[in-house]
């Protein structure tokens, strides 16, 4: 049994060998479809590991909490700082807070007028922010009620044009108060949930511009710890203004929704061009079937030839099948290797990380496997019933 097998794959290969041109044009096909699957299995990985990137550097642990303005009473739309700044200490799941308020000033520096804006911070913008330092140091909490300021990189950039080349411990002008520059920042990552007009203007603490420009804040940026049940924070968050004297009604924004809604979209369209690249696979293997059929034509007196020496049924089917499953292996083999290949070269020219999917690749060859049996089962057959008599007078 072991030796006709062996015979049978040792036929196939010779078989297929014989007929090249339309062995190539049979594979062409199965390797496309393949090639197809893989492609569209890797790039959907790749994007979903760099969306998942771009939204951890937009920062997917922060939540953004505002005042609900539609459900508040005139004049209490506003957090306290006590309040805002005092929710870690209450909510478990709330690492540390960060206001979100700027306002745009005339700042004065060397004598020069600019209008930039002024942003609200305090210890936490390092700690929840990628953010990073040029010169100096990051706001300390000894800083809450000391006229300190640090630059961001677009107005550093802009100072140092003007021929301000040292910033450092310079003075610089806000609402008639003289800040002292203690750092300046390099270039701040925008959008998600960061703060915005960091790059081109003056980040000051939060407690002192409070208490300087009289203004209130509507919403603070909130990180929770991870792990922590997502949806259970945001009932604790609610829960807390709402008991507090001055209850307030407070929403609460996260990326993860939008990432979650990113991995629909993603699963989505993965599915959409999976069933496009098995139409492609199914082509191949509708065209491999009738390479088979005209094979089985053309060779038909050869089959009589086996079945009158004694060759059995069982014999001329596993040979068919055979050269379907070689075939198809082939093209799987090279499918596998085009579809690995180009999105090498789109992760390449799209700047992105290069990812290997193993599971495409056992698909892949799964799916080779299964469209060789699959539509070479027909043409086996159709060999294996062809009358030994009726076989040998085929002309």
């Amino acid at each position: 049994m072991k030796r006709n097998f062996k015979l049978n794959i040792l036929q196939a290969m010779q078989s297929l060998n014989y007929a090249k041109r339309k062995s190539v044009l049979a594979l062409i096909g199965i390797v496309v479809g393949i090639a197809a699957v893989m492609a569209i299995m890797n790039i959907n990985k790749i994007v979903s590991l760099e969306t998942q990137k771009s939204f951890d550097n937009l920062g997917i642990d922060i939540v953004y909490v505002s005042v609900d303005q539609s459900k508040v009473e005139k004049g209490r739309g506003a957090f306290e700082a006590q309040d805002m700044l005092g929710l870690a200490a209450v909510v478990p799941a709330v690492i540390r807070t960060e206001p979100s308020r700027s306002l745009w000033k005339t700042v004065v520096f060397q004598g020069r007028y600019y209008k930039v804006p002024v942003v609200f911070t305090t210890i936490n913008f390092a700690k929840m922010n990628p953010a990073r330092l040029a010169q100096g140091r990051f706001l300390a909490k000894m800083d809450d009620y000391e006229p300190v300021c640090i630059l961001g990189a677009d107005l550093a950039q802009k100072l140092q044009q003007e021929n301000f080349t040292e910033l450092l411990h310079k003075k610089i002008i806000i609402n008639n108060m003289a800040f002292s520059i203690v750092g300046v920042l390099e270039k701040f990552p925008v959008g998600g949930f960061r703060p915005g007009g960091v790059n081109g203007g003056v980040l000051v603490p939060f407690v002192l511009a409070n208490h300087l420009f009289k203004v209130s804040c509507s919403a603070f940026y909130a990180q929770i710890k991870p792990g922590a049940d997502y949806n259970q924070a945001v009932k604790e968050i609610e829960q807390y203004f709402r008991l507090l004297p001055k209850s307030l009604n407070v929403k609460v924004k996260s990326l993860e929704e939008s990432l979650a809604q990113k991995r629909r979209q993603m699963r989505f369209l993965a599915l959409l061009l999976g069933s496009i690249g098995s139409i492609a696979l199914i082509l191949g293997g509708v065209g491999i079937m009738n390479f088979l059929l005209v094979s089985v034509e053309e060779r038909t007196r050869e089959i009589g030839i086996r079945r009158a020496v004694g060759a059995r049924k069982k014999d001329i089917q596993e040979q068919f099948l055979a050269e379907a499953i070689i075939l198809c292996c082939i093209g799987g083999i090279l499918g596998i290797g085009l579809g690995i290949s180009v999105t090498f070269v789109l992760a390449y020219f799209a700047k992105w990380e290069f990812v290997f999917s193993y599971a495409a690749v056992i698909l892949g060859g799964g799916v080779a496997c299964l469209t060789g049996v699959f539509f070479g089962f027909y043409p086996a057959y159709r060999a294996a019933g062809l009358k030994p008599i009726a076989a040998l007078r085929h002309e």
